[in-house]
């Protein structure tokens, strides 16, 4: 990541850090207002509305919420989880009593007020707005810690939060072209300091979800230039073969250009003499039968090239076979497990109904399922012991990588189904998306089967390799809950076939 980008995101988090400070400060100067008759908007204007003391409460939960969201400071952000549970609670409770018209004098109870000591608003009342508000605020940051892990929580997240910001200044704006919204009838209006904490809160929020973007993209775009670097590398080994295939072709093509040079002076010479030794006819049918050798021997050499040509072809799929190979060699104990894995899958696959011309595509995503863990550190992947919270989120990383790997490469696009989809589980809680039963590609479900069926068949330093008929009673209690039910009885088929 670039200094400027570290400054970037310095800026961002500093910023919500300080919306987070002034929304508890706008909170704890409306409680001091309360507690003192201290009434600073009511002298500057004669119907301003003041903050209810529960309102003022929130914003201070939800303020330091904010604050320590951003700083990511675990105990204050479990004890400010709970605070926002709280208000989310109150909130709802709130939007009960408007829709069913009734008052449960929650704030009554609280602050042991009694109802007519608060002037204008009666101390059990929130305004409709006020209360929808909170629900937005406390649902955004309550889902906050979980963009990075569900789609769903990343936008729920920045709609509420953009909500949150919107209502506030909707009702900043309405005080300043006096046209407040919501006052009439028996709705209560949202105050100005409300309005214009909701407004400051939810900015907070919407800045430090563009803060995690920016990490996140930064952090992305890093391993993949990190994984292209190292696939970079491991491709230049193979091509050495490709450069020794290449030479030869030149020289055959010397070889022949040398062919053609000889064949024109071979006709020139023919001429001449056609011209000037009439009486040599014998002579010159035999340099013809000479000839006409030539170019037999000419267009068998272009043969030869077009049999180049496609070997040449071949070498691409050889290629292929040589990163998968590559894998292997990395990790000992894995060794010839691509192999295997591709020869079972094509069996599985054509048993389940897949078309003859789409097993190609099969075959090569068998063969580059694991390409992704070019792009994880070997004091991962080759770690003999139990790998750590931290490390596992890199490991679990290795179907994204593969993603960004394959997916711009054309032959390779319908392939990615394995290589991408091969983690997830039936019951949606696999990686890297939590796809769940017929989401997941029906490749990806028959190629998870024989990867777990080659990886307990074979010996492991840390144990010896299972029976068979262990094998199959394990992958048959996961069915349904890791495996797609159906394939499991055709998998157990073939495989005792």
């Amino acid at each position: 990541m670039t200094a400027k980008s570290n400054s970037s995101l310095s800026a961002f988090k500093f910023f919500s850090q300080l919306c987070g400070l002034v929304t508890a400060a706008l909170g704890i100067i409306a409680i001091a207002g309360w507690l003192t008759g201290w009434r600073i908007l009511t002298a500057i204007r004669a119907n301003y509305i003041p903050m209810a003391p529960n309102t003022a409460l929130s914003f201070i939960i939800l303020g330091i919420a904010l604050y320590a969201l951003v700083t990511e400071r675990k105990p204050a952000l479990k004890l400010s989880r709970i605070g926002v549970g709280v208000i989310l609670v109150l909130s709802l409770i709130r939007l009960m009593e408007l829709s069913a018209d009734i008052n449960l004098n929650v704030d009554r109870w609280i602050f042991q007020v009694p109802e007519d000591k608060l002037g204008l608003i009666p101390i059990g009342k929130m305004a409709l707005p006020t209360a929808l508000n909170f629900l937005f605020a406390s649902v955004a940051i309550l889902l906050a810690p979980f963009l990075r892990r569900r789609l769903v929580c990343y936008a729920l997240t920045r709609i509420f939060a953009g909500l949150t910001t919107f209502i506030g200044l909707v009702f900043c704006l309405g005080y300043i072209f006096d046209a407040p919204l919501l006052y009439g009838g028996t709705t209560i209006p949202m105050a100005l300091n409300t309005a214009i904490a909701f407004f400051v809160l939810g900015l907070g929020l919407v800045i430090n979800n563009l803060s995690h973007d920016i990490a996140e993209r930064k952090q992305a775009q890093e391993a993949v230039k990190k994984a292209y670097a190292e696939l970079e590398a491991r491709v230049a080994e193979r091509t050495s073969e490709l450069a020794e295939v290449n030479n030869a072709l030149q020289a055959d093509i010397i070889e022949r250009k040398k062919a053609e040079e000889e064949l024109k002076e071979s006709e020139k010479s023919y001429r001449e003499l056609t011209e000037t030794l009439g009486a040599a006819l014998e002579d010159i049918k035999k340099r013809e039968q000479i000839l006409l050798k030539g170019r037999d021997a000419f267009l068998n050499m272009l043969e030869d090239v077009s049999e180049s040509y496609k070997e040449l072809v071949i070498a691409y799929d050889s290629t292929i076979e040589g990163w998968s190979g590559a894998l292997d060699y990395r990790d000992k104990e894995t060794e010839g497990h691509s192999q295997r894995v591709t020869e079972i899958t094509i069996e599985i696959a054509r048993a389940a109904g897949i078309a003859e011309e789409e097993l190609v595509h099969v075959r090569r995503g068998a063969l580059l399922h694991d390409i992704g863990k070019l792009g994880v550190p070997d004091s991962i992947l080759l770690k003999p012991g139990k790998l750590t919270e931290d490390e596992w989120v890199i490991m679990r990383k290795h179907p994204v990588i593969a993603y960004q790997l394959l997916s711009p490469i054309a032959f390779l696009r319908p392939a990615l189904d394995i290589p991408y989809c091969h983690h997830e589980n039936w019951d949606g809680t696999g990686y890297p998306q939590g796809l769940k039963a017929e989401q997941i590609p029906l490749a990806a479900r028959i190629f998870a089967l024989v990867d777990v069926w080659d990886a307990l068949r074979s010996d492991r330093p840390y144990r010896p390799a299972w029976t068979v008929e262990k094998t199959r009673d394990y992958i048959a209690s996961l069915k349904g809950i890791q495996f797609d039910p159906g394939l499991v009885g055709i998998f157990l088929k073939v495989i005792s076939a």
